[in-house]
C-alpha cells in the first residue's frame, strides 16, 4: 500500500514536469565550461566555442540570452538543441572545419 502511495506522487511529479516548456525554465548562465571535445567562453551576451571536434549535444550552460556566437577554426559539429531559444541572437561566425550541424541547433 505504502508502494503505491509513493508511486503515485513520484508519477503525478514527472507528469508535471513533463508539460512544462524547457524554455519556461529559467537558469542562469556560466561563464566558461566544457562541452564535447570542445571548451566555451561567455563574455557579456557574447559565446565564442573553442576546440577540436564535436560540441557536443542538448547542453546550453550559457544560457539563451546571447547575442553573438563565434565558433572558432577546429570545431566539426554544433551540437542538437546547442542554441534552442537564442532569439537575441544576431551575429553568428562558422568555421571553414565546421562539417555539420545537429538537428534543431538554431530552433526558435
Amino acid at each position: 500500500m505504502k508502494f503505491r502511495k509513493i508511486m503515485a506522487a513520484l508519477l503525478s511529479v514527472i507528469l508535471l514536469l513533463s508539460i512544462i516548456p524547457i524554455g519556461s525554465l529559467t537558469v542562469s548562465a556560466a561563464t566558461s565550461g566544457t562541452t564535447g571535445d570542445c571548451t566555451w567562453q561567455l563574455n557579456g551576451t557574447e559565446l565564442t566555442i573553442y576546440g577540436s571536434g564535436n560540441m557536443g549535444s542538448l547542453l546550453t550552460p550559457w544560457g539563451s540570452n546571447i547575442t553573438k556566437l563565434t565558433v572558432a577554426e577546429g570545431v566539426t559539429t554544433i551540437g542538437m538543441y546547442s542554441f534552442y531559444e537564442c532569439t537575441e541572437l544576431k551575429s553568428v561566425s562558422l568555421p571553414d572545419t565546421l562539417l555539420g550541424i545537429g538537428l534543431f541547433a538554431f530552433a526558435e
